[in-house]
């Protein structure tokens, strides 16, 4: 023997220990300078057996070191292994015990591979600390709340800056980004940082992150090219099932691509709704340049407004045309000073308070011309002119335009012969009790006004100084009552001096 113990088998374990014969050992060996600790049968040997501790002495594929735990070949510094066909999971734990031998697993892996930080049951946290001072950080899952937190301090209660509750809400620091309030979070292209604000931290609009800047071309006439939609979103889009409002962005792109994103492939994505504000901003304004053109000869103008302007009174013309040409528009009256026409159709002339039927301006125009032939004056004549009716008749129709040359001059007058006295028919009222009746009217065309029923008289007290005076009588019956005279004051003697 080589040292002053040494135990030798090139077979068998160089040391067993058992309780006895027949009983299962431990047994050490050791094969090709790796050290091995292993239980066995009574038969068997440490290495045939699985060994609950190996070291490897002469690891010639560098291995050389690594100590293993329920394997023979231990592939790292440290392997552990579960047994083949072994019940128990957990392969490695640290825990904490009490005084009462109440043990609590802080770290712990299972055969599958579960690593578990912090007690099982929860009561605890499990915090993962970088640093220990005050520049630390810690990462884990906070008992309290249930939360999973990031937090910037050597526990997970204060200075959280970042939580996911168990119901997946989220929650970031109220001191995020730079801006002064808001609800957008916003990322910088320059640094990529995140960024809280009211929608300027979301997009540069000074004008010193700007250049190329034009005035708008797109307006009102694209706005309304637009096809507003209402809709809901497909089931595996996972948005719920509410009815959205918007527009469909293949339709915008053929309009406006510049209010149209698309994602990485190239694909047509949404629609950029905040910058649909612009564009109606931009239709407002030529809106109110129209309707400045219209209200107002001076206002500024555009050639779209001129153009707008003057379709709408063209179509304003037009309409009002149409409107006065039509019979049934319910006019009743039109107040004017002046009115020029080349013809003017009515059922009545007024003049003030004089009006003339067609029949009575026919009867005038007989008269004139029978006087004419006669050699007198219409004023001179045998025959008196019809009374104009001071009241509008409704009794004439309106007679259907007839088509008049203006190139051919008409006479109103008729000629007559100097040689031979001409019969002129004249025709008016020939009832002498209708209020209307033309003396001079040979043949009756059914003019005739009667006169109006004389009003029954009414009978009752005339005097308006009586006490049962009626306005309503025009006959008086007597009936008067007069008021009761005012007592006569007695005289007073003058008081004896």
């Amino acid at each position: 023997p080589m040292h002053q113990l040494t135990v030798a088998s090139s077979t068998g374990a160089q040391l067993a220990l058992s309780a006895g014969a027949g009983f299962a050992q431990w047994a050490f060996r050791n094969a090709g300078g790796n050290l091995y600790l292993a239980t066995t049968t009574t038969d068997g040997t440490a290495t045939t057996s699985t060994s609950a501790l190996t070291i490897i002495g002469n690891g010639g594929t560098g291995t050389a070191g690594n100590v293993g735990i329920g394997t023979t070949t231990p592939y790292a510094k440290l392997s552990v292994h579960a047994i083949a066909g072994g019940t128990q999971s957990t392969l490695f734990a640290i825990g904490s015990t009490t005084a009462a031998a109440v043990t609590t697993n802080l770290f712990s892996v299972d055969r599958t591979g579960l690593t578990t930080i912090g007690d099982s049951s929860g009561t605890g946290d499990a915090n993962f600390q970088f640093a220990g001072d005050t520049n630390a950080w810690s990462v884990g899952y906070y008992s309290t709340d249930k939360t999973f937190r990031i937090a910037s301090s050597t526990a997970l209660s204060t200075n959280s800056m970042f939580q996911i509750g168990k119901a997946g809400t989220t929650t970031l620091n109220s001191g995020l980004g730079l801006g002064t309030g808001g609800n957008y979070l916003c990322i910088d292209t320059t640094t990529f940082e995140v960024l809280r604000g009211n929608g300027s931290a979301c997009t540069a609009s000074s004008i010193r992150f700007k250049e190329n800047i034009n005035d708008l071309t797109y307006g009102l006439e694209d706005v309304m090219k637009l096809r507003a939609v209402s809709f809901t979103f497909k089931p595996e889009v996972n948005s719920g099932t509410s009815t959205h409002l918007g527009f469909l962005a293949e339709e915008v792109e053929s309009i406006i691509p510049e209010l149209v994103t698309y994602n990485n492939n190239g694909q047509i994505q949404g629609i950029d709704y905040p910058t649909v504000s612009v564009l109606l901003a931009k239709s407002i304004q030529e809106l109110n340049l129209n309707l400045e053109s219209i209200a107002s000869t001076t206002a500024t103008s555009t050639p779209k407004s001129q153009s707008f302007a003057a379709s709408f009174f063209s179509s304003l013309f037009s309409k009002v045309g149409e409107w006065l040409a039509n019979a049934g528009n319910g006019i009743q009256n039109i107040f004017t000073k002046a009115i020029s026409t080349e013809i003017v159709y009515t059922k009545q002339l007024c003049i003030d308070d004089i009006c003339i039927t067609k029949t009575e301006l026919q009867a005038l125009l007989n008269l004139a011309n029978l006087s004419a032939q006669a050699g007198t004056s219409p004023s001179t004549g045998s025959g008196s002119p019809p009374s104009a009716s001071t009241t509008p008749s409704t009794s004439d129709p309106v007679p259907d335009p007839v088509p008049v040359s203006t190139s051919t001059p008409i006479s109103t007058s008729t000629p007559t012969s100097t040689s031979t006295p001409q019969t002129t028919s004249i025709s008016g009222c020939t009832d002498p009790t209708a209020t209307n009746y033309d003396p001079s009217a040979t043949s009756d065309d059914g003019s005739c006004i009667t006169s109006a029923p004389t009003p029954t008289p009414v009978s009752g007290c005339t005097d308006p100084t009586a006490t049962n005076y009626d306005s309503s009588a025009t006959s008086d019956d007597g009936s008067c009552v007069a008021p009761a005279p005012a007592p006569t004051p007695e005289p007073t003697s003058a008081p004896t001096p």
